[in-house]
């Protein structure tokens, strides 16, 4: 089914009241064909509908003209990190690969951002953050917390053990 159809077919959805079902057409198109605004601005309008004010602001990021409380919105919903707006915006290849120069700007920002924050080379197939990088310290303090937890288990055992060995006794006294 082209773009186009399914876009008509999500229109139709919506005109006859099955908000849901234009929802899921528009993600499963997005999924598709993820470089198509039309398709992110026709979702957010849905998101709108539906008084979902974050996802109508993820939808419509990249757009020209976008509302901006929307898309502050959408960066709360993401505590504002930028490899959880990078993966939420679920745009694949490169910013060039973006149809407006707006949408190219805007994925460039948040890449960026997203490198700055992690101190690692980003891409748009798979944002990350780095491993943690434990030093000396750290390491030493949870070998030591590994170590203490290790006494306190082997303590516990043997007062489990020295328990049963006196009650073993005491049942020998009690019947011998």
């Amino acid at each position: 089914m082209t773009v186009e159809r399914t876009l008509a077919r999500a229109a139709d959805d919506v005109a006859a009241g099955d908000v849901r079902l234009a929802r899921r057409r528009l993600r499963d198109l997005v999924v598709a064909f993820p470089r198509d605004l039309t398709v992110r601005d026709a979702l957010a309008a849905v998101y709108r509908l539906e008084g979902d004010v974050p996802q109508a602001g993820r939808w419509s990021y990249l757009a020209d003209e976008r509302d901006e409380s929307e898309a502050e919105a959408f960066r709360r919903r993401y505590a504002d990190d930028p490899v959880l707006i990078m993966r939420a915006l679920a745009w694949r290849g490169s910013e060039d690969d973006a149809p407006t120069d707006t949408a190219r700007r805007r994925l460039a920002e948040v890449r960026l951002d997203a490198e700055r924050a992690t101190g690692v080379p980003q891409t748009w197939e798979d944002p990350r953050v780095p491993e943690p990088r434990w030093s000396w310290g750290e390491r030493a303090g949870c070998a030591l917390l590994v170590l203490v937890g290790v006494g306190v288990v082997v303590l516990l055992l043997a007062g489990i053990v020295d328990l049963a060995a006196r009650g073993w006794d005491a049942l020998q006294r009690w019947f011998g």
